[in-house]
């Protein structure tokens, strides 16, 4: 031991460890690791996606039946001020008009802060689960 020579293995040979079967236990390792990284990040991307896509949903949905029912708002307002002005067709024109009106005060409510208050929810719906 003392001598300045390596030791034997007990068998005899004069090769050393095997450096190869380490190697190929780190490859493997390394492997296994990167798939269940991969499977890791795929799960937490279909969890994000689904989180967005049912916020989405949720948004749509609440959007069209908005809609639908200011849709019936304005056309039972246009026939209430047609039945009053005595012309059908000057209630429509009244009623599409307080429309354009109203479009136009959500359209600068859109573009003064509404805009990014929805990019926010659309990121928060992304990134934190709830």
């Amino acid at each position: 031991m003392g001598t300045g020579q390596a030791e034997r293995p007990p068998d005899g040979s004069t090769q050393g460890p095997d450096i190869g079967s380490y190697l190929d236990d780190l490859s493997g390792d390394a492997k296994a690791w990167y798939e269940a990284q991969k499977a890791y990040t795929k799960l937490e991307v279909s969890g994000r996606i689904g989180n967005l896509s049912s916020m989405l949903i949720y948004g749509m949905i609440i959007g069209l039946l908005t809609a639908t029912v200011l849709v019936m708002w304005f056309v039972a307002l246009a026939i209430w001020i047609g039945h009053m002005l005595g012309h059908m067709a000057l209630g429509f024109l009244v009623s599409g008009g307080i429309f354009l009106v109203c479009a136009g005060l959500f359209y600068l409510m859109w573009h003064n802060g509404l805009k990014d208050k929805v990019t926010v929810a659309v990121i928060n719906a992304m990134y934190h689960a709830d």
